[in-house]
């Protein structure tokens, strides 16, 4: 396995070996949803709070961290690439397609932090400060979600099925209330800080 270090954090990376089956490619694949599920928790933790405060080192660790998941993908896309015709049997093929639709929603989810990342980005460039009207929705908000995260992590960590239903639903209702309360900060041209927080929502 490759390992590639990130600060204190590392993922390892899959690599095909000769004589490989498919459960050596499963066990891996397995491992590594549950690694970098944890990474991007830990992500969306770094991009909220670089939003909610304005230090530069917590920006900067925050953009290092986006920039390495954005190399995993790479390895991973190349994994795939050469294990996918090494496969025979109908049912592991079922079962590998099945792996890489799981890293494709976690890439997914990289993109959406990536996103509130950008965000943060054109606040700094336009030199925006958030209110503190604007930056509680967005601390309550990013904590919720984080507890959301928290929730899958401890599904993962004890093989137990979680109910995302009810989670989600719960989350929805509060970004459909953050969004009534930006709207309305929205009416005051002047709240250039409440346009700029409309991605993140």
């Amino acid at each position: 396995l490759v390992v590639r270090k990130i600060g204190v954090n590392r993922i390892e990376l899959p690599v095909l070996e000769e004589d490989e089956n498919f459960e050596d490619f499963k066990s891996k694949l397995d491992k590594g949803t549950a690694d970098l599920f944890y990474f991007l928790q830990e992500n969306y933790n770094s991009v909220t709070l670089s939003i909610e405060t304005n230090y530069q080192g917590v920006f900067d660790a925050a953009e290092k961290r986006l920039d390495y998941i954005n190399f995993v993908k790479k390895e991973y896309m190349n994994y795939f690439v050469n294990v996918v015709p090494l496969i025979r049997e109908k049912d592991d093929s079922k079962h590998l397609i099945k792996l890489i639709n799981q890293f494709d929603y976690l890439f997914q989810i990289h993109d959406s932090i990536t996103d509130l990342f950008e965000s943060k980005r054109g606040m700094n460039a336009h030199y925006i400060e958030l209110k503190s009207d604007v930056l509680i929705l967005i601390r309550e908000l990013s904590t919720q979600t984080f507890e959301y995260f928290e929730h899958i992590h401890s599904a993962i960590e004890s093989a137990k099925v979680l109910d995302i239903k009810l989670l989600a639903k719960d989350l929805q209702h509060n970004i459909d209330s953050g969004n009534r309360d930006l709207l309305t900060l929205l009416l005051d041209p002047s709240r250039v800080d409440a346009a700029a927080l409309t991605n993140f929502i």
